[in-house]
C-alpha cells in the first residue's frame, strides 16, 4: 500500500476555514453599517417634510389664533375661542400636539391662551405645533421616535404710514355708502364684515354726496399719509393699467397669480384702502373726506363693469 501525503493541499483546506471565520464577522459588520445607512436615509427623507408641515401647522395656528383674539377683543367673541381655534387648526394641519401662548405687541409672553386672552397687554398668538413619527429601525439605532417642532407668532399690529391705493370706499350708509361707519366715522366690524362683495370701479359706486361721474377711483399718484384726509378722486370708469399692476402687487398675491392672469382670469390681493365719510364735487373736480383704513379682498373681474 502507498500512502501519499500532500501538505500544500492539507494547509490549504485549513486556510479556507480560517478566512471564512474572518468573513462571517465582516459581514455581520457591513450588514449593520448598511442598516444604519438605511435607517439615516429612511428617517432622513422624512425629516424635512415633517419639519415643513410642522411649520405650516403654526403658521396657519397662530394667523387663526390672532384672528380669534381680535373677534375677542374688538367684536366681543369668546376669549375661550383663541386656545380652542389655535388647537383646532393645528391639529387640522398635522400635528400631532401644540401649545398657544399670549404675546405683547414686541412679541414677549404674556401667558398661556387659556387664561392671558382677556390680558391688556394680549397682541398676538404664538404656537408651537409638534408630531412625532416612529423611526425606521429603532432596534438599531436605539432611538424609536423622532419629533418635528416648528413655531409661529402672528399679531395685530395698528396701520401706520401712507399709501398709494388706486380706490376710495364710501363707507356712509347715510349717504348711499356701504354700511361700515359708525356715525361717529369709527369703523363698525359686525355690518362691515356683513356686506359682502361690493363693485370698487363700478357705475354704481356709491360717491358719499359726489355726483355720478365718481366711479371709485383716486386721482393717479396722489399718496394718503394718514387721516382724516381730503382726497382727491377721479373722473372716469375706464380700464387703467397701472391700477391692474397695483391690485396684482398687493399681498398676498404670487408670481404664479401674476403669469396666470388674463382676460378670463382672477387675480386676487389684500389691499389697506381709505373709508370715506363725505363727498363733494362732481366731473373733473371731485374730493372725499377720508376717515379710516380698512383691508379689503380685492378681485379683478377684466374688462366687465365694475372692475374690481
Amino acid at each position: 500500500m502507498t500512502l501519499n501525503h500532500h501538505p500544500s493541499r492539507a494547509r490549504s483546506t485549513h486556510r479556507g476555514h480560517r478566512e471564512r471565520g474572518v468573513i462571517l464577522p465582516l459581514m455581520a459588520m457591513s450588514m449593520v453599517s448598511l442598516l444604519l445607512l438605511a435607517t439615516l436615509v429612511i428617517d432622513g427623507s422624512h425629516a424635512y417634510p415633517q419639519r415643513r408641515d410642522m411649520q405650516n401647522a403654526a403658521d396657519a395656528a397662530s394667523l387663526a389664533g390672532t384672528r380669534a383674539l381680535d373677534q375677542a377683543k374688538y367684536r366681543g367673541a369668546s376669549w375661550s375661542a383663541v386656545d380652542t381655534t389655535a388647537a383646532s387648526v393645528a391639529a387640522d394641519n398635522g400635528a400631532e400636539s401644540s401649545t398657544c401662548t399670549i404675546v405683547d405687541r414686541l412679541g414677549a409672553e404674556v401667558g398661556p391662551c387659556t387664561t392671558s386672552a382677556s390680558d391688556g397687554r394680549a397682541a398676538g398668538v404664538r404656537v408651537v405645533a409638534s408630531d412625532v413619527r416612529a423611526t425606521s429601525f429603532s432596534g438599531i439605532t436605539s432611538q424609536d421616535s423622532v419629533t418635528a417642532r416648528a413655531r409661529a407668532t402672528a399679531t395685530i399690529q395698528t396701520f401706520v404710514g401712507g399709501t398709494g391705493t388706486p380706490f376710495i370706499v364710501c363707507g356712509n350708509p347715510a349717504l348711499g355708502g356701504y354700511p361700515i361707519l359708525r356715525p361717529d366715522g369709527t369703523i363698525d366690524p359686525v355690518s362691515s364684515a356683513a356686506m359682502g362683495k361690493i363693485p370698487l370701479q363700478s357705475s354704481s359706486t356709491p360717491g358719499c354726496g359726489t355726483g355720478s361721474a365718481f366711479k371709485g377711483k383716486i386721482q393717479p399718484g396722489e399718496i394718503i399719509d394718514s387721516i382724516p384726509a381730503d382726497v382727491t378722486a377721479e373722473n372716469g370708469n375706464g380700464f387703467n393699467h397701472d391700477i391692474q399692476v397695483t391690485v396684482v402687487g398687493g399681498t398676498p398675491c404670487t408670481e404664479d397669480d401674476v403669469a396666470d392672469m388674463g382676460d378670463d382670469k382672477v387675480v386676487s390681493c389684500d389691499i389697506v384702502l381709505p373709508i370715506a365719510d363725505a363727498g363733494w364735487g362732481n366731473g373733473n373736480s371731485i374730493g372725499l373726506h377720508a376717515v379710516a383704513w380698512g383691508v379689503f379682498h380685492v378681485t379683478g373681474t377684466g374688462q366687465g363693469n365694475p372692475k374690481y
